[in-house]
């Protein structure tokens, strides 16, 4: 009689764990653009717009995928992205605290203004680490781009 509530428990054990695999795949992420954007936003500093795919996935890591993010005004954006991926620790994301393990930006390219009177501007300004519950311990930028507009001279 144990052995069958041990079996039991095990196949749904299984069962659970398979789903944690598969369901993910079934979600439709686009539809969380929206908290994603005010997330992101909140970090820096700027509006966030992801116009492009988003996929998530929970196990054996989880794993944010999305694409053509920018960030910034909405017509001269200071910062965009082709595609991010980022990677989470499994037990902080079950707390609601996004550890970030390791963060692909893949084509980024920042715009950063100078001013006439030589003031420099991103357009970004980062949170400050003592109230968000963001953090990123590793950063990875492929192919990225830096963009000086410089208004005393005109040259970009």
């Amino acid at each position: 009689m144990l052995n069958r509530l041990y079996i039991v428990v095990g196949v749904i054990a299984i069962l659970l764990l398979a789903a944690a695999f598969v369901v993910p795949s079934f979600i439709p992420w686009g539809q969380y653009r929206d908290r994603l954007s005010a997330i992101a936003g909140e970090v820096l500093g700027a509006p966030v717009r992801i116009e492009g795919d988003v996929a998530f996935s929970l196990l054996p890591q989880p794993k944010l995928t999305f694409s053509n993010v920018s960030a910034g005004p909405p017509g001269d954006p200071n910062l965009t992205v082709e595609r991010v991926e980022a990677d989470f620790s499994l037990i902080d994301f079950l707390r609601d605290r996004y550890n970030v393990t390791r963060l692909q930006l893949d084509g980024p390219t920042v715009s950063i203004d100078v001013a006439a009177d030589g003031s420099v501007d991103t357009g970004i300004a980062l949170a400050k680490a003592v109230n968000s519950n963001i953090s990123v311990a590793n950063a990875v930028v492929t192919a990225g781009s830096v963009k000086l507009r410089d208004s005393r001279t005109g040259a970009t």
